[in-house]
């Protein structure tokens, strides 16, 4: 037997190519006929006849007839100005609030005593409550003291005006400034046991640390302290 010749294959079949078809120009109404029957719906009309409806115009034509021109920038530029002018007119001026509080008038009360004669009227001036101001003032100074009937404000130990100038500047900066917009005119509330800054120009809302006092030394007679305790 050999088996080194390789199997024979049949010859393949090879078609004629199709002859060449002149081309058909595809006008509308071929275009037409190819598709079938026209997809325009028809209508009866009021007379029993058969009428074609009248075709649906484009859409985006609809929408560029019905859309409005755009606003000029000048004419929506003033209508913000005259909006800000009518809320908030203090925006408006070229002149900006500031905070004007006058110097702190001290007098000393016997050798260990100092008296703040015009605190009432700084608090007014920062719009702030006596009694908080009070407290920062006593923590920062590490002192002790009280409100008398006139609103001003006995402090324990010898100060002087410019002891108490730095701290009150202190208390405007972090309790009466906007952080924001540096405007005065603002207000502490409470929330949840937190302390706000709210400012009433540019509406923001900040939260500020509540005034805690530091550690106190305990002075004098120790038995005459825990007398008045017992």
């Amino acid at each position: 037997l050999d088996f080194s010749s390789k199997k024979k294959k049949k010859p393949k079949n090879f078609l004629p190519p199709d002859p060449p078809q002149a081309e058909v120009a595809l006008t509308p109404a071929k275009v037409a006929e190819d598709r079938g029957p026209s997809t325009a719906t028809v209508v009866e009309s009021a007379q029993g006849g058969m009428e074609p409806e009248a075709p649906i115009k484009n859409a985006t034509e609809g929408i560029a007839q019905s859309s409005t021109t755009g606003y000029p920038y000048d004419m929506l530029l003033a209508r913000v100005f005259a909006q800000i002018q009518a809320l908030n007119p203090e925006l408006m001026s070229d002149t900006k609030r500031r905070l004007v509080m006058a110097p702190p008038c001290m007098a000393r009360v016997g050798t260990k005593k100092t008296h703040f004669t015009n605190f009432n009227g700084i608090c007014r001036s920062l719009n702030r409550d006596p009694a908080h101001l009070s407290a920062y003032l006593f923590a920062e100074l590490g002192t002790t003291g009280s409100v008398d009937a006139n609103g001003a404000l006995l402090i324990r130990g010898k100060y002087q005006a410019k002891h108490i100038e730095p701290v009150l500047r202190n208390y405007a900066r972090t309790y009466v400034l906007c952080s924001t917009c540096q405007s005065p005119d603002t207000e502490l509330s409470r929330d949840s046991r937190l302390l706000f800054l709210q400012c009433k120009t540019c509406r923001s809302r900040v939260t500020v640390k509540s005034v805690t006092s530091g550690f106190q030394a305990v002075t004098g007679k120790r038995a005459a302290i825990r007398a008045k305790t017992q």
